[in-house]
């Protein structure tokens, strides 16, 4: 009876064996009903759409057109136009080069969050010079119809410092200056 139950342990141990490292070595696939994955279509192309970015120079609003890869995607869109307000602003030596590396939008659509790889503010420069340079993103979003009311600024997933201006909070879209 004890050699009966080794060779029956044996045999079932070896059987199970073979069908683990066929598992682990992709010889048998395993599809379970709960991990199937719909293939659907994706409609979501991207169209080119001329946006102006705006932003405050020796006491005046400038506004430039330029032209982006627009999607359904808001946060993409986002992306793409504070990337290229950031771009414009470093080619007229406003502020140097910054990145945005992540806009995120809140689920109930009613917070953004911009998140930089450094402060966007130089800390030498007036709290007019910084609100306007605030101002002047606020007022890109709004004219290129992002709609989301409340913003957070942020420096690598932290609120952005500054000793004029408190980021602890959100910021209007609609800003603070009548423009």
């Amino acid at each position: 009876m004890n050699k009966f139950k080794y060779l029956s342990h044996s045999f079932i141990f070896l059987i199970l064996g073979t069908i683990f490292f066929g598992i682990q070595n992709d010889f048998i696939i395993f599809r379970w009903p709960t991990k199937t994955i719909a293939f659907k279509e994706d409609n979501n192309l991207a169209t080119k759409k001329r946006i102006k970015l705006f932003y405050w120079n020796n006491n005046k609003w400038i506004n430039e057109t330029t032209t982006i890869l627009v999607s359904a995607n808001l946060q993409d869109n986002v992306q793409h136009i504070l990337n290229s307000w950031l771009n414009l602003l470093d080619e007229e030596k406003i502020i140097e080069k910054i990145f945005l590396q992540t806009a995120l939008i809140s689920e109930a659509s009613n917070e953004l969050f911009l998140s930089f790889d450094r402060n966007l503010l130089i800390e030498d420069h007036s709290t007019y010079q910084k609100l306007m340079l605030i101002e002047g993103l606020l007022k890109t979003l709004r004219e290129n119809d992002i709609k989301v009311p409340k913003i957070y600024f942020l420096v690598y997933h932290k609120p952005m410092q500054d000793s004029h201006l408190d980021f602890s909070n959100t910021w209007p879209l609609e800003g603070f200056f009548k423009n």
